[in-house]
């Protein structure tokens, strides 16, 4: 049977598909997931942020972490090797004690001398002058004295017998006296030009060896000793040498008198002892004045720079720290400490010896300390820090 649809008027619209009633559904579904998307993609950054920036607080929150080394103290003898002078047992540089020329020189640099033996030969004819006339005064006041002599005693006679006044007979007796007086002045005189001229003949005044001679063959010298006058010779003494070492003063109340030292001079090795020591520091270099005796024919000679070998068992013994947590400030020096709370304290310090990596400390640790290597320009005391424990290294 067919069944007809009625007709449809002007004013009667179609009725809806199924498919256009479920478009503004989805169009809502794919707007709700775009911005879903937009803003799960502009909250990612900002989440990650929050997270690095706890992170980072969380970081702060943690105390730092340093590298310490304990102090140490340094037992037993301690190595010191130090620079030192050679000098000889003896030196004397000979000056003429008379004016004069050089006759003759006996002895040349390098020539062994003995006490007593001819340096030299002066003409001295100044001298010989003033000793002839010397001479002849004494001559002429030996007549007066006797002829004053007789004439006193005569008018003491006189005198006695009534011949004549005391008074003349007294002052004739005067200038007897003063004649006398005037002969001894004169041989006195003498005496003291003999012996000038004794010093023509210049003499070695101890057994050594000739280190310099000043004057040739007809050389004018002059007596004494002052400045811009020329010796003539300089003899040393050398069976024996000095060594000449300056000690710093961290370790200068550990010298003894009678220590073993080893004088190194190039591939020689000479062993002597300590003969004595200044007593007091230098002011000016803080270091103590030590002198040692070795013999004077091991091959080192007087003038010689040489290294000088100690053991020296100090009296207390210093602390070593690593060279590198040595902070210099303008107050002095310092080293930073960790305590047992963890927390940093800055120590002022007084340093010794370099020992390559390490240093000694003198004062202001007493060992056990756990100091930190290599602080950082920001650290500072009371920073709480995470302490990391390294051995000590070797010496280099």
């Amino acid at each position: 049977m067919n069944m007809e649809r009625p007709p449809v008027t002007p004013n009667e619209a179609p009725p809806a598909s199924p498919r256009s009633s479920y478009t503004p559904f989805i169009v809502l579904l794919v707007l709700g997931a775009v911005l879903g998307v937009v803003i799960a993609i502009g909250a990612g950054p900002k989440v990650r942020m929050s997270e690095a920036r706890a992170k980072a607080q969380e970081a702060a929150n943690q105390p730092r972490s340093v590298y310490v080394e304990e102090a140490r103290k340094k037992d037993g003898p301690v190595a010191l090797t130090l620079p030192g002078s050679v000098i000889a047992w003896e030196t004397a540089e000979i000056y003429s004690r008379t004016d004069g020329f050089v006759r003759q020189y006996k002895v040349d640099l390098g020539d062994r001398v003995k006490a007593g033996d001819v340096l030299a030969i002066l003409d001295a004819p100044e001298i010989e002058s003033q000793a002839r006339s010397a001479e002849a005064k004494v001559k002429e006041l030996e007549e007066n004295e006797r002829l004053s002599r007789t004439r006193a005693e005569r008018y003491k006679r006189l005198a006695e017998a009534g011949v004549n006044s005391r008074e003349q007979a007294d002052q004739y007796e005067v200038e007897a006296n003063t004649t006398v007086a005037a002969l001894e002045a004169s041989r006195a005189e003498v005496h003291r030009i003999r012996t000038l001229l004794g010093f023509r003949i210049v003499k070695a005044p101890f057994d050594g060896v000739v280190t310099r001679r000043s004057v040739e063959k007809g050389t004018l010298v002059t007596a004494g000793s002052t400045s811009g006058v020329t010796s003539l010779f300089e003899i040393a003494r050398t069976e024996k040498l000095r060594v000449l070492i300056d000690v710093p003063q961290t370790l200068a109340p550990s010298v003894r008198v009678g220590d073993e030292a080893k004088v190194i001079f190039g591939q020689t090795t000479v062993t002597g002892q300590i003969a004595r020591t200044a007593g007091a520091l230098d002011p000016s270099t803080r270091t103590l004045r030590v002198e040692a005796v070795i013999p004077g024919d091991q091959g080192v000679l007087a003038g010689s720079f040489v290294r000088v070998s100690l053991n020296l068992t100090p009296t207390s013994p210093p602390v070593l720290v690593p060279a590198n947590a040595i902070v210099p400030e303008a107050e002095g020096t310092v080293v930073f400490a960790v305590n047992g709370e963890g927390k940093i304290e800055r120590r002022p310090v007084e340093i010794g010896r370099e020992l390559g990596v390490d240093v000694e400390i003198v004062s202001g640790l007493v060992g056990g300390e756990r100091i930190v290597k290599s602080p950082p320009e920001s650290l500072r005391e009371g920073d709480t820090v995470r302490a990391i424990l390294e051995a000590p290294k070797e010496k280099r």
